[in-house]
């Protein structure tokens, strides 16, 4: 047995020692991240808040942490604490808060036995106004400033609404085998300067300690929520009236916060990865994956919080998925287009592709590992959800919860606890962890059909849409299918497939069946090299050509389709793809001038919302050709200095057609562009054609400029930026021997 005392005030920057950020160290092209605070410890007579990395409590280890792979195990301990505050004042720690008779002069005191273990204990206190309930037994009590309270007036209302979602998720989890652990869960507001992310490589939040929920105050607490319902006339018709549009609209709010203060994903790491956590090579990313899982097992949400994000390109960021919201309609939730734009950018991917996710070093580039985990335990928790099924995923979390709680676990308890949930959770962490490898999916045209089928037999009209795909990597793969049919706000219909598993080299047919003519087709990847969900062509659907076939829904595999045509394609993310700026350097080596560039292969990302770039820069758009990846480079119209180059080995000599892909018009570059004539050059064995091509007359898709004769081997078309237009677009090229055109499809080289 060890007794400690000690006295005295915390040091007031003493904390978060081991981050690979500090705060009192930046430079002013950092200061974005001090809108995310920066003081660890306020101990001051008008105001208490201790996080946990402050050390105002005995923990294990040191305070400066070994920046390397290896990493000390989770701390877990149970807490029985005794606190004593001025009269007036309120505590918040984990726990219910306990009033105990005390000797001390003008003192309240207060103890806190929250009973599970904890990893994470914060200290508030301030003359806060409390409300509290109890919800399936547990205390739930929201602390705020008395000036801040006016909301907990606008949502008095909807009480009711909110203790009966909580009762619901907590009853549904403690189904699943993960009842909360804790007797109370306390949301409290905390001054905007105390700082919101931790230590560590991932300056994670600080926001959700233990059976807490810390609000920063310009958050929840001085938010207008009233604005917006004055008036009680507009909800009416709502089902649920205003109480239930309260609610939604709070939950809206919560749901696209990243700075941290997400009051979901606070809550939903109480479930599990605040009572264990992984060891070894795996733990890290697993810790990261059952994070996801729980919160989207206990709340049906997902969230994401990096204090990457706060540098000085966040207004980009930012400004990209604003853009992209609205390209959606401001369909879904904003935070989902934030994850998009962030783990979408090329150095997030090249190294997702290059190392596999228990070989990362996350100290090397803790930003790029925040959302390469992100991005692949994203991918990795929806799997294990839409492929086992939410009950038997959560048995397999409970069973681990079970085993590991106040420890950690490592690979065998995981697949233990798999195997008692009734899977063989081998393949999975092969497949998402120990390995690079990822599937690649191609959709042929004319691969995906719809047709009217035979009405049923009470007169219901059925359509039956059918997809062929194809896996072109080695690896297996997973994927969804969507679908929409009618007109929003009318007759609107839409659809998801089960997951569908598609083997390495195979391929398969997928039916699915609709009530009205589809419209629209997308193939979703978990997570594949097509990086980006993709949209196929139907077609109009003639409502009168019925067939008389059984509907088909689900899938099954095929034969490979054969492809007759020995077409070549050189596309801009082929290595025969080269673009050089007005100088003659190549482009798909960036300066050290653009070092801080963020490139796509070698060429800038074009921002979205700006005109035509000044360089070779490179777009992503379902609108561009692309065996996996859609993307095409562009550059505003010039004098002739920049160039693309598309190379090709021409196996023999003779006559060959030679195509060019023009995409679709992308929406960013909507009132941007202005079509006019480009210009190739086409090189081969020493000799060089020149074509024109007159984009007016040009359709989206593939476009011949002709016939020529080729001597064979090496062969170039250069593409000048010189045009009458605006810009000039560099996607594929085609080359087919001219007497060989039976089909359209195209192998690419």
């Amino acid at each position: 047995t060890i007794r400690l005392q000690a006295g005295g005030a915390p040091a007031e920057f003493f904390g978060y020692l081991d981050g690979a950020k500090d705060p009192m160290t930046l430079t002013n092209l950092d200061g974005q991240l001090f809108l995310l605070g920066f003081v660890p410890v306020i101990f001051q007579d008008d105001h208490v808040s201790l996080l946990p990395g402050c050390r105002w409590l005995p923990a294990a280890g040191v305070a400066v942490g070994h920046k390397g792979t290896d990493r000390s195990p989770t701390d877990f301990f149970t807490i029985d604490l005794t606190v004593a505050v001025p009269d007036g004042w309120i505590a918040a720690l984990p726990g219910k808060r306990q009033d105990i008779a005390s000797d001390l002069p003008g003192m309240t005191t207060y103890r806190f036995a929250p009973g599970a273990p904890v990893d994470q204990v914060a200290l508030i206190a301030d003359e806060y106004e409390s409300r509290s309930t109890v919800v399936n037994g547990i205390h739930v009590e929201i602390l705020l400033h008395p000036s801040h309270v006016d909301n907990l007036e606008v949502f008095s209302d909807s009480t009711t609404v909110m203790e009966d979602w909580m009762a619901e998720k907590l009853d549904e989890a403690a189904a699943m085998g993960l009842p909360y652990p804790y007797d109370a869960i306390t949301a409290v507001e905390i001054p905007n300067i105390v700082r919101s992310y931790g230590g560590g490589w991932r300056l994670g939040s600080t926001l959700a300690p233990s059976a807490m929920i810390l609000m920063k105050e310009s958050g929840f607490p001085t938010s207008r929520f009233d604005v917006k319902f004055k008036d009680p006339d507009d909800f009416e018709d709502r089902d649920g009236g205003m109480p239930a549009a309260k609610v939604e609209r709070l939950e809206r709010f919560f749901d696209n916060d990243f700075n941290g203060g997400n009051l979901f994903a606070a809550a939903s790491r109480n479930f599990f990865t605040g009572l264990t956590a992984g060891e070894g090579a795996e733990g890290l990313p697993l810790d990261f994956v059952f994070e996801e899982l729980s919160s989207r097992l206990v709340v049906g949400k997902h969230s994401y919080f990096s204090a990457y994000l706060f540098t000085p390109d966040m207004q980009q960021v930012i400004g990209q998925s604003i853009g992209g919201y609205f390209q959606t309609g401001g369909q879904g939730d904003f935070v989902d287009t934030l994850i998009s734009a962030v783990t979408s950018r090329a150095s997030v991917w090249d190294k997702a592709l290059g190392v596999s996710l228990d070989q990362l070093d996350p100290w090397e580039e803790p930003r790029d590992t925040v959302d390469i985990l992100t991005l692949k335990g994203g991918a990795m928790a929806q799997s294990m959800i839409d492929d086992l099924g939410r009950e038997e995923t959560g048995m397999f979390l409970a069973a681990l919860r079970e085993n590991s709680q106040g420890g950690s676990y490592d690979r065998d308890d995981v697949l233990e606890a798999g195997l008692s949930a009734g899977t063989d959770l081998t393949p999975w962490l092969t497949s998402w962890i120990g390995q690079t490898d990822l599937p690649g999916f191609l959709v042929p045209d004319n691969a995906a059909e719809a047709y009217r089928l035979e009405d049923t037999e009470d007169g219901s009209s059925r359509y039956q849409v059918l997809i062929r795909v194809t896996n072109g990597e080695s690896v297996p793969g997973l994927l969804r299918v969507e679908y929409e049919a009618g007109t929003r706000g009318t007759d609107f219909e839409s659809g998801t497939s089960d997951p569908v598993k598609v083997p390495g080299g195979g391929s398969v047919e997928i039916g699915l069946v609709s009530s009205r003519p589809p419209s629209t087709v997308k193939i979703v990847p978990y997570l594949s090299l097509n990086r980006t969900p993709f949209t196929l062509g139907l077609g109009a659907v003639d409502s009168e050509d019925v067939r008389d076939e059984e509907p088909f829904t689900g899938s099954r595999e095929v034969e490979l389709s054969s492809q007759t045509i020995p077409a070549i394609v050189v596309d801009d993310l082929d290595d025969g793809f080269e673009a050089t700026d007005g100088e003659g350097g190549s482009r798909m080596r960036i300066k050290g001038k653009k070092a801080n560039v963020e490139t796509d292969r070698g060429l800038p990302v074009m921002t979205i919302g700006r005109g035509a770039p000044s360089e070779w820069s490179r777009v992503t758009t379902p609108e561009a050709y692309g065996k996996y990846r859609h993307t095409f480079a562009l550059v505003k119209a010039g004098a002739g200095g920049r160039t693309a180059a598309f190379t090709a080995e021409i196996p023999t000599a003779g006559s060959w057609d030679m195509e060019v892909y023009l995409p679709k018009e992308a929406p960013m570059m909507r009132r941007q562009r202005k079509s006019g004539s480009w210009t190739y050059t086409i090189e081969d064995a020493g000799e060089s054609q020149t074509v024109t091509f007159d984009v007016r007359s040009g359709e989206s898709g593939w476009n011949s400029l002709g016939s020529f004769e080729l001597a064979g081997g090496e062969t170039r078309v250069i593409l000048s930026d010189e045009t009458e237009g605006r810009m000039v677009v560099a996607d594929a090229i085609r080359w087919v021997p001219s007497s060989g055109r039976s089909t359209p499809d195209a192998v690419e080289e």
